[in-house]
């Protein structure tokens, strides 16, 4: 009899388990998650990620009814929105990656990050391709994970202090392509983590002694195509792990005494298509990890015999023929180390 009642039981319990005939076993199907009209969302089932895709739409405005919750990454590029809000992008807690680029953006107001404060995911901020000709004090303060900033192809004229002083983790700063004439003494301090800084195609003409000032991590300085007409000893002082400077298509002149002091991990100096006439005895002393020189489109006046002393890492350097030479004299430069010479 014992046996018996077990048995009724296991019967019992088993058909409390079994799958109703009319689903089949099959799991309720799951709504699809909301995206905003005209654009498209992708949404990834293991980590929960949600992606939003909104490019070339012809959007004014940027779209308000996107989910918010779960949203990691927005692109909204090559649309024409015009303004931003100051409260469009709150309550995005997850928000890492944002892409504004191509439209017309002429203004941001300066509170629009602030409701950043709390997200802690944001690490690429793309602002590429606007029209934006001003930087508010602070317009980024709330952005403190940050880790690449492109405002390439904009409208900026000044890059002013304290506009990236509170991100203290940016490696990438894009301002390539403004319309950029000063930088102003001490822009960059704060920025202890920046490694890329890219100012190529602006109309800069100066570099100020403190310009650079604080960059202790930066590894490669772009300034091609500018209007420099000459370099300050000191100017790159505090720039000790820079291993790639940029400086083709400029104004230089002259190259005086020590203007690259502090670059002791320098491996690439670009100095091709300036207006050099001279350099000095000590214009490269210290630069001992020098590799690679590229000194084409310049003819000089003055060339000391030992210019290139100390350079024991140099393999390559880039020279005018026609300009090695001075008349009726040996050629100007003297090496006692393997050198690739690369005349043009």
């Amino acid at each position: 009899m014992h046996t018996i009642v077990l048995l009724v039981l296991w019967v019992l319990g088993t058909s409390l388990v079994l799958p109703d005939p009319d689903t089949g076993g099959e799991k309720p199907t799951e709504e699809p998650i909301p995206c905003s009209k005209g654009c498209t969302c992708l949404h990834d089932d293991y980590s929960l990620e949600l992606n939003v895709y909104c490019s070339a739409r012809n959007y004014t405005q940027a779209p308000s009814d996107v989910p918010s919750s779960q949203l990691v990454s927005l692109d909204s590029q090559r649309n024409c929105i015009r303004s931003l809000p100051g409260s469009i992008f709150q309550n995005t807690p997850n928000l890492a990656s944002l892409s504004l680029h191509n439209n017309q953006l002429s203004r941001i107001e300066e509170k629009l990050f602030t409701g950043f404060h709390d997200l802690h995911g944001l690490r690429e901020l793309v602002l590429a391709g606007n029209r934006l000709a001003y930087l508010q004090p602070q317009l980024f303060q709330g952005l403190t994970e940050l880790k690449e900033l492109d405002l390439t192809g904009n409208y900026l004229k000044v890059i002013k202090a304290n506009v990236f002083m509170k991100l203290p983790k940016l490696q990438k700063l894009y301002l390539a392509q403004n319309q950029i004439v000063t930088v102003v003494p001490r822009a960059f301090v704060g920025m202890k983590s920046l490694r890329w800084l890219d100012l190529t195609n602006n109309k800069l003409s100066a570099l100020h002694d403190e310009t650079f000032l604080g960059l202790h991590s930066l590894h490669v300085l772009r300034l091609s195509n500018n209007s420099i007409s000459g370099l300050r000893p000191r100017t790159f002082r505090d720039l000790q792990y820079l291993e790639e400077l940029r400086l083709s298509y400029n104004r230089i002149q002259a190259l005086g005494d020590r203007i690259f002091e502090g670059l002791r991990h320098l491996e690439v100096l670009e100095l091709e298509h300036n207006q050099v006439q001279e350099a000095r005895m000590g214009t490269f002393m210290g630069l001992s990890h020098l590799a690679v020189i590229n000194l084409s489109g310049s003819c000089f006046r003055s060339l000391p015999d030992q210019v290139l002393k100390g350079l024991s890492k140099l393999h390559s350097l880039h020279l005018d023929k026609g300009c090695l030479t001075r008349p009726n004299e040996k050629p100007v430069i003297c090496m006692n180390f393997a050198t690739y010479l690369v005349f043009y």
